[in-house]
């Protein structure tokens, strides 16, 4: 890219390849080691176990006390691996528990942080907002998950009616593509002005 274009979007370019070159570098060659290092299976005593989970409890009320809501993920990530400890649920039940507050926790964040319906909505709405695209689409995963050999098997018996399907979606995506206008650069009529310093 030249001229205008070149310089509004070739940074973009670099900065987007950097980005993923190094999120590709962190995925393929940091994150493995450290989860085998992390997460490698020990025997701890468990007045390690409790103490830990203590810390972490305490740790969330007190974020509580100073006005942090989200201590209440904390509190109930202790609370679960105490009762793990005691034995009182299963460590199946407990991995189930850890990863409906991690969802929750995740929804309320993007809901308090990244307000998609803008700030000017109450955070009950993106609360809403957020929740409804973030489980319907892990129900999405959980319905194609459970049903993959049924639509695998279907796909593979109606082959040219399964292909279709993508087919005409790159059609269409061709002629959308045949029909958008050739000028790149966006107009730029943003009312600012260009001061030349004389020096």
């Amino acid at each position: 890219m030249i001229g205008a274009e070149g310089k509004l979007f070739r940074p973009l370019a670099f900065t987007k390849t950097m980005a993923l070159t190094a999120s590709l570098i962190v995925a393929l060659f940091i994150i493995p080691p450290f989860a085998a290092t992390f997460f490698k299976k020990r025997t701890a005593k468990a007045s390690v176990g409790y103490v830990i989970n203590s810390i972490l409890a305490i740790a969330g009320i007190t974020a509580i006390v100073l006005g942090y809501f989200t201590g209440i993920i904390l509190v109930a990530f202790g609370v679960t691996g105490i009762l793990i400890l005691q034995k009182k649920i299963t460590p199946k039940r407990a991995n189930l528990i850890n990863i409906i507050i991690s969802a929750f926790a995740i929804v309320f964040l993007l809901a308090e942080y990244w307000r998609p319906l803008g700030f000017d909505r109450s955070i009950f709405m993106n609360l809403i907002f957020v929740g409804l695209i973030a489980f319907g689409l892990l129900g999405i995963f959980t319905v194609f998950r459970r049903y993959y050999t049924r639509i695998l098997t279907w796909a593979l018996a109606n082959k040219i009616l399964f292909l279709s399907v993508p087919t005409v979606i790159v059609i269409f995506g061709f002629l959308i593509m045949q029909n958008t206008g050739k000028e790149f650069m966006p107009s730029l009529n943003e009312g600012s002005f260009l001061l030349k310093m004389p020096w």
